[in-house]
Parts: structure tokens; sequence; C-alpha cells
């Protein structure tokens, strides 16, 4: 890849993302976005580099729009450049559900308050249901893949962990594809790693070993929060909605921290504001510990991802070649399917419904299946939830 010829600072960095990230609704049709700041509006990085990048951010766990953030920072000025950016693209996103989780805390008790949270339930399905579809459309593309997704849902709905599905899901595409991943990975001599690249790996791994140990002394309750989040991260393939289902288990079933409806608010609030809906985890961080915990969930929840790629950054012609592993990313994002179409089901009947919800829920999918633009969907659920109230 050739260079820009003026090769933007990490301020440049931080600043683009900020103000690409302050509208940033949408989840992975972001992307579209970042593409346009990145290749036609200020040519930093050619087509062809751009799409290796989505290849492998679809590859790798976490939100896909903050590991394209990621990228395209670090392929201009390395691990420091990558994390500018993803600073500037989730600043503005966490400030605001940061003020809505403070005002959500002192006011949600009230009448009028209680019932417009119940009401943003409705635009969380709606856009849950939206989700499914869109990665249904994507993943499952022929028989085998179907099966996994709905035995992925099944062993989900009978409490088998998440994260034991999910390996499950990858291992059996991998062995039923068996005899098409024997044949070689194709690399290119560019593409190896480097002593430089191997000292950026540890010493990024040295400082989340570092980040976790400090907080381990500060306050054991905040390095538990962190390394949750952590696990949640590392195991969400496929974008942010993939992390629901796991915040779902963790969150709510194993853990009890809060209960069904207090996560649908957090899921609402994410949704009603900018960024990735994986920033639910600043709601929890904050409900559990306040600011301080708002800030660490919200770090870690990215973490893992960011680490996975600054690792898979120097082999990605032999990730995104390597037959093995789009076999075993195929069955784990089938199986994710099936764990988010079974969170929906279940954050649904866990819902009161009425005439009125029920309408707007389809209202509301209907919208987005139509192709309305999802800041003018969000806004119409936040007025009829109003309205409503």
């Amino acid at each position: 890849m050739t260079l820009p010829d003026s090769v933007p600072t990490r301020r440049d960095l931080f600043w683009s993302f900020l103000k690409l990230g302050t509208v940033s609704f949408g989840g992975p049709a972001i992307v579209a976005y970042i593409r346009r700041l990145a290749v036609e509006q200020r040519g930093w990085l050619d087509a062809d580099a751009f799409a290796q990048g989505n290849a492998l951010c679809q590859t790798v766990p976490g939100a896909i729009s903050v590991q394209m953030a990621f990228y395209v920072g670090m392929r201009l000025q390395g691990v420091a450049g990558g994390f500018a950016s993803v600073a500037g693209y989730v600043c503005v996103p966490f400030f605001c559900v940061l003020i809505l989780s403070i005002l959500y805390c002192r006011l949600h008790h009230l009448p009028d308050i209680a019932a417009v949270a119940r009401n943003l339930h409705v635009l969380v399905i709606a856009m849950l249901v939206h989700a499914t579809y869109l990665i249904s459309r994507s993943y499952l593309q022929h028989r085998v893949q179907c099966a996994i997704a709905l035995g992925a849902g099944l062993l989900f709905a009978f409490g088998v962990h998440p994260v034991i599905v999910v390996c499950l899901s990858g291992g059996a595409v991998l062995m039923l594809s068996a005899g098409r991943c024997a044949g070689r990975t194709r690399t290119s001599k560019h593409n190896s790693p480097s002593r430089v690249t191997g000292k950026l790996l540890f010493g990024l791994v040295a400082g989340v070993v570092l980040f976790l140990g400090a907080l381990y002394a500060y306050d054991g309750a905040l390095f538990r929060l962190a390394l949750l989040m952590v696990k949640i991260d590392f195991f969400a393939f496929g974008g942010g909605y993939t992390s629901v289902p796991l915040m779902l288990h963790e969150i709510v079933t194993v853990r009890g921290l809060l209960d069904t409806p207090t996560l649908l608010d957090g899921i609402a609030l994410g949704q009603i504001t900018p960024g990735p809906v994986a920033l639910t985890a600043t709601f929890i961080g904050y409900l559990l510990h306040g600011v301080i915990g708002a800030l660490v969930a919200t770090v870690s929840v990215f973490l893992a991802s960011c680490a996975v790629m600054v690792g898979c950054m120097p082999f990605y012609e032999r990730v995104l070649n390597s037959r093995v592993i789009h076999r075993i990313a195929e069955g784990v994002l089938c199986s994710f399917v099936g764990l988010i179409a079974w969170t929906t089901l279940h954050l649904g009947l866990q819902m009161d419904w009425s005439v009125g919800s029920g309408i707007l829920s389809f209202a509301l999918g209907g919208a987005l299946l139509l192709g309305v633009p999802l800041p003018g969907v969000v806004a119409a659920g936040v007025l009829c939830a109003v309205a409503m109230r």
C-alpha cells in the first residue's frame, strides 16, 4: 500500500473519528462512512487496503465499526494511531451514554420516566429483530449453516453457556468441512511478522496485564467487571449486536448483577445514542460502580478485540486466505444468528406488551426493513415512546 503524501498525525486521526463518532448511528453501516473518510475524502488508504481491513474485521471479534477505526489508525500511525482513532470514535457516544445513565439512575423511579423507558424497549426489540434478519441473510446461505444457527439457539435456550455454544459451532463446521481445509495458505513475503511487530504485541499484552493488575490491586470488583467485559468482547464475533446475548447471560442469568428490564433500559440508551451497541457496557459499569465503573467497562469492552487486531495485522493475508480460520469463523457467525434470535425472543417475552406497543414494534421493524435511515427510526421510536407514556 502506498501511503498518502500527507500522513495524518494521531491528533488528526482522533479529531476525524471524533466527528464521525458524533453521527455514528447504524453499527456496521458506519463502515461505509469510514470508507468515505479514509479512502475517498482523505486518501489515507487505497480501496484494496480498506477492503482487506473490512474482511479482516469480519473475521475477528469486536464491534466492526470500532475495529475498522482501529485498523485505519494502525495502518497509518501504528498501534498508537489505532487507539487514537478508537478513542475519538467512541468519545462522544461514551459521554452520551454516561450522561443518560446518570439521569436514568436519578429519575427512573418517576412514573413518566419509567413509562418512557418501557416504551423504548419496543425500539430495542425492533432493532434486534432487524439485526437478526441482516446477519441471517449474510451468514445463512445453505442448510448446514441454518442447522448450526438453530442448534446454537436451542442450546442457549436450554442453558448451555454461549461461549461453549460458539466453540462447538466453530468446531462443528470445521469438522464437516475438514476435507476442504487441507489446501495450503498463500502468503506473501511482505506479510511476515517482524521483530518490531512482535515487540508491539508484547507491549500491548503487557499493558493489558498491567491494566488488569492495577485494577485488581485497587478494587477487586472493578477487576472482575473489567475481566467480564474483556471476556464478552473476546467472544463477540460479527458486530456489536453479538455482545447482547453474552451480556444477557453473564450480567443477568449467571451473576444477577442486573435484571432483564434494566438491561433492556441500558440497551435502549445505547440505541438512541450514536456509537456501537457494545457501549451498553458504559451503562452497566455506571450502575455497578459509578463513573469509574463506566470508564473501566468501556475501555475493557474494546480491549480484547483491539489486541486481537494487533496480533492479526502482521498475518492478515494468512488470516484472510486460511480455510481453517474461515470455516471456524463461519460456524461462530452462524451460531450468533441463533444466539441473537433466542435473545430477542427471550427479551420480548419479558416485556409487558399492549396493542399500541405491538403496532409500534411492527411499524419500526417495517421501517428498518424498508431501508429508512436508522437515525430517523430512532427519532420516531423516541417520540412515540414519549407520546405513549
